[in-house]
């Protein structure tokens, strides 16, 4: 069993998930593409969430995101169920697209820490040896977007009945984060693309030195959605909660962290032996939904989302 998520209004986070076996089920194709932008449009919406970088990978996808309702796993479920739902009739399957962990959702703590993972999503493809230049990868990618722009999607044709109530079409906006707004959708948009630019030329370098050889766009479209990659990830690797450059504020947020879980754990045992009354900590979120336990902290605010139909 993993740990209790603490969900918090106003989070910013990296959020990732990977395939089932590491297969190339997300491969970029016009229809793979319509149907996860399309999904994760009518998510954002039906959550309120801002997104602020997203690639998505022939196997996994990062999305940083700021979640201003604490709504975060409603997203992940709506999010990872149509896009696994669309893509198995699209593939003609019937089992799990998602790999059986959980996502991983890492906290970002400092302006910095969201600088530095919204570099690290747009780069993905680049320091994979797949494609020269972030713009460049044939997948879904916000590399070329400016902060402020919007990206509009029509419903895929597959899965999506044109009476069933979703909307014709979506529109996905890139937001500049809470923690970097100061900047402006301008002043943003021009160090993002400086520093991929300077991160993309150091990852050509190291490729130049290795001798390795660039995929390319065409390739990467072309590779088998059943096929998985040659190496495996690390087993017993951590996935951990929080990013945060600065050790002490590194340190403070997995303290926070740890008190949380203990105050959790307390109540959830009090909760289990009959004590209708005991309080679990702010951020819970799982009982707090399903079964309405009492919960400390200021009242999480409420998120309508809009009528779609």
């Amino acid at each position: 069993m993993t740990k209790a998520r603490m969900i918090l209004p106003s989070q910013s986070q990296l959020m990732s998930r990977r395939c089932t076996q590491q297969q190339f089920f997300l491969r970029p194709s016009p229809t793979v593409n319509r149907v996860f932008l399309y999904c994760l449009a009518y998510a954002l919406v039906k959550t309120g969430i801002l997104i602020h970088a997203l690639v998505v990978m022939s196997d996994h996808y990062h999305i940083v995101f700021t979640d201003p309702y604490g709504l975060m796993p409603e997203f992940a479920r709506l999010l990872n169920r149509l896009v696994a739902v669309t893509l198995n009739v699209h593939y003609d399957r019937a089992e799990n697209l998602w790999a059986s962990t959980p996502y991983s959702a890492v906290s970002l703590e400092t302006a910095d820490d969201m600088l530095d993972k919204i570099l690290y999503t747009l780069l993905n493809p680049v320091k994979a040896g797949l494609v020269r230049t972030a713009d460049s990868w044939p997948g879904i990618t916000t590399a070329s977007i400016a902060f402020g722009e919007s990206i509009v999607v029509k419903r895929p044709d597959l899965y999506f009945r044109p009476d069933g109530g979703m909307p014709e079409e979506l529109r996905v906006t890139l937001t500049a984060p809470p923690a970097l707004a100061h900047l402006g959708n301008d002043g943003l948009t021009k160090l993002v693309r400086e520093e991929t630019a300077r991160q993309e030329a150091h990852y050509q370098q190291e490729l130049e030195r290795e001798g390795r050889m660039v995929l390319g766009p065409d390739r990467c479209r072309n590779v088998d959605p059943f096929d998985s990659p040659r190496t495996k990830p690390e087993k017993g690797k951590l996935n951990p909660r929080v990013a945060g450059k600065r050790k002490s504020v590194r340190r403070e947020a997995v303290q926070r962290l740890k008190a949380f879980w203990a105050d959790y754990r307390d109540a959830l045992h009090r909760w289990r032996n009959g004590d209708l009354t005991a309080i679990f900590p702010y951020g819970t979120y799982g009982l707090r939904i399903l079964a309405g336990v009492l919960c400390r902290g200021p009242t999480f605010p409420v998120f309508t989302a809009p009528t779609l139909a």
